[in-house]
């Protein structure tokens, strides 16, 4: 609904590339009844569109606050180069432009102190569904892992807790071997962190390895936004196909709330009946969405997953029936 856009300004970004549907943007760019103002270095696919093009300031050039990607880290660049203190930041020029286009909204009239104090708190809410609750509970007090964009997020609740001791690798897959060697020498579930795409696929051998072996390990796989899942998305995998054969089950967890159930659930299915590895494959926004933590009811169990841990005394008496006749 709503009436169509009639301007359009591009700040510092390529939508006609990497947007999830190129074909839609390039559609909407080449209608004759919208102007578009496209501010850049250089000239991008995106620039080959506009109406007119202005030139984009760089970070040398001003002093600039970056709260970029959702992740919890601020830049703050200084000016280096002259004319020192003439060039528009990119906050001031988003705040210039809200004031024109009439918008009145708190958090367009944020100045820059107040920008790098959101972008540093890493105190809120997120990931309180996966953060170290569940797995504290669950007993972990160790973790493999190698940061990527995807699991900033939880990398940010790591930083924000001492209770579970993080191991950096220098390869996703040393990260699930040795969570399978951990889990082989203290009988423990071992647990890992990659990234999405490529860190998730690298992977694959640890887990067809602790599925053959009987040995529980659950990892964390960061993936793209929700809405980008099948769109061919930068670092984009189906990890849950891929790892499907490799794996006793595994998660791709669509909404905030169902976070602590699912690692509570991957936790017992790892461990419970015949012993295996579990992915929980967990798309950026959902890490990011704010969602307060609530404890399980007890005991976790899986709605459908039930193995069957006591033998059959009939199936044991044909078994030993079998080996007495055999020759």
């Amino acid at each position: 609904g709503g009436p169509p856009v009639q301007a359009l300004i591009v700040y510092n970004a390529n939508p006609a590339a990497v947007a999830p549907d190129t074909n839609d943007v390039r559609r909407g760019l080449a209608r004759d009844d919208l102007f578009t103002v496209v501010l850049e270095h250089f000239q991008t696919d995106t620039a080959d569109w506009a109406d007119w093009i202005l030139p984009a300031t760089m970070q040398l050039e001003h002093w600039d606050v970056h709260f970029a990607y959702g992740h919890l880290y601020a830049t703050l660049n200084q000016p280096a180069i002259a004319p020192i203190g003439e060039a528009r930041s990119n906050a001031e020029i988003f705040r210039l432009l809200a004031s024109k286009m009439g918008l009145d909204h708190a958090c367009l009239r944020d100045d820059d102190l107040t920008l790098v104090k959101q972008a540093l708190d890493t105190t809120g809410e997120r990931m309180q569904g996966v953060t170290f609750d569940a797995l504290k509970e669950q007993g972990v007090e160790v973790v493999f892992g190698y940061p990527g964009g995807a699991v900033l997020p939880i990398y940010d609740a790591i930083f924000n807790q001492n209770a579970i001791r993080h191991i950096l690798v220098r390869h996703e897959q040393a990260a699930v071997h040795a969570a399978e060697g951990y889990a082989r020498s203290t009988g423990k579930v071992g647990c890992c962190i990659v990234t999405s795409g490529p860190g998730a696929t690298n992977l694959v051998t640890g887990l067809a390895t602790a599925y053959m072996d009987s040995v529980p390990v659950v990892a964390l796989t960061g993936q793209v936004k929700s809405f980008l899942i099948g769109n061919d998305a930068f670092q984009e995998a189906d990890t849950t196909g891929i790892t499907r054969p490799a794996t006793k089950h595994n998660y791709l967890v669509k909404r905030p709330e169902d976070l602590a159930r699912v690692v509570h659930e991957a936790f017992y299915v790892a461990k419970s009946g015949r012993p295996g590895p579990v992915v929980i494959d967990l798309p950026k926004d959902v890490l990011m969405n704010k969602h307060e933590y609530v404890a399980p009811k007890k005991p976790v169990q899986h709605k459908s997953y039930r193995p069957q841990v006591k033998p059959d005394p009939k199936k044991i008496e044909q078994a030993i029936e079998l080996l007495a006749k055999a020759k």
